[in-house]
């Protein structure tokens, strides 16, 4: 089980996985299963607890849908091999892309493939110090059609837009 958010530095290699989903995952809608699915082979979901926001623009951190704890359970669900949480702290915030990725290559040493929300990415293991781009996620209509969500587990809440009654 999960002890709770770590920094990149304290946690433990993961060998084996080659395919990584990087995201906070708040809610594990159909969109983050997207992500998570777009992945081959062994996949890992990378968290950050808290919430970004909470250190970059901590009056716009959003309300929080799920636990870490039902994160993890619900990305575990869709299939990941490990859920792993880290620290967003300004230390994180600070470090540079290309520290990020040496870390996430310590941790994940067969990594293939890094998912975002944002963009999908197909890590070149041949040449470490390259990131190409990928295919765009697939269509989202098409994508629930052939991927039905799993019932009665993931939350049907969604935040209303900030100028949105409720």
């Amino acid at each position: 089980m999960l002890n709770g958010p770590e920094t990149l530095s304290e946690l433990q290699p993961h060998p084996g996985v080659s395919g990584l989903a990087i995201g906070v995952f708040d809610g594990v809608h159909l969109g983050h299963q997207a992500v998570v699915r777009s992945l081959a082979g062994s996949v890992a979901a990378l968290t950050f607890e808290p919430h970004p926001l909470a250190v970059i623009a901590p009056e716009r951190v959003p309300a929080r849908l799920t636990s870490l704890e039902q994160r993890v359970k619900y990305l575990r669900a869709i299939g990941t091999v490990a859920v792993v949480a880290v620290k967003f702290d300004a230390a994180l915030r600070g470090l540079s892309s290309s520290a990020f990725v040496a870390e996430l290559l310590r941790i994940f040493p067969d990594l293939k493939q890094i998912a975002t929300v944002e963009a999908i990415f197909l890590y070149n293991a041949a040449q470490r110090d390259e990131m190409l781009p990928r295919k765009p996620l697939p269509d989202p209509e098409a994508e629930q059609k052939r991927r039905e969500p799993l019932e009665g587990i993931f939350p049907g809440a969604v935040r209303p837009a900030p100028n949105e009654k409720k």
